[in-house]
């Protein structure tokens, strides 16, 4: 048998790589951003003939962050997985829902936070809603709401400068950047196009701390 000698300083460096390795793999807590595509959220084929916004069901579609799935669509009419902790985060029109509070059994709960979703470095400490329903105020600038809705054109559109914050379930820790509310998150929306689709990009925490970094 031919044995190979390596010299001393490539042992050395092959050990310190396999070190680096090994600690990358152990430190895996916080996701690369996802992006999730046009997510159905209570569309229909129809529309108020007075109104021009879409009918509606009643029913949300409730996804996990931590698993990024959809655990319920809201086409089902069997809403069994809501009374779980399965998901995180539910979509009905422009409404948003965390799993917490008078929406579900789990320990969610949310924040907006004035930062860009790309600035924000940790969860804020203080100023979640427990509730179970994240604020929207049609036509507000208020804080709490994450859309801004404009009558004149009948279009709903992220808020500049704002990222939402929730906790999940399970009571780790997530940012959202909400990007689109229409189908195929067009580059100019308009009235047109199929709304209540959701393009948003999120980071999840899973160690329980409040770090994005």
């Amino acid at each position: 048998m031919r044995t190979l000698y390596l010299p001393a300083a490539l042992v050395a460096a092959a050990l310190v790589l396999s070190a680096c390795d090994t600690n990358d793999a152990t430190d895996d807590s916080l996701s690369a951003t996802i992006r999730v595509t046009s997510l159905a959220a209570d569309t229909t084929t129809g529309r108020n003939a007075s109104t021009g916004q879409s009918l509606s069901t009643g029913r949300f579609t409730l996804y996990s962050l931590r698993e990024n799935k959809v655990v319920l669509d809201f086409s089902n009419p069997n809403r069994a997985d809501s009374a779980t902790t399965k998901w995180d985060i539910g979509f009905r029109g422009a409404t948003i829902i965390v799993n917490g509070g008078s929406r579900g059994p789990g320990q969610g709960a949310s924040a907006v936070v004035t930062s860009a979703f790309e600035a924000l470095v940790a969860a804020p400490d203080t100023g979640f809603v427990s509730t179970g329903t994240v604020t929207f105020n049609a036509g507000s600038s208020s804080i709490a709401s994450v859309w801004t809705y404009t009558p004149a054109t009948n279009l709903v559109t992220p808020t500049p400068g704002r990222t939402l914050v929730v906790k999940t379930a399970d009571g780790k820790y997530a940012k959202i950047k909400l990007i689109s509310y229409y189908k195929g998150n067009p580059a100019t929306p308009s009235s047109s196009i199929k709304d209540r689709f959701y393009t948003f990009d999120y980071v999840v925490q899973t160690d329980g701390t409040k770090s994005f970094e």
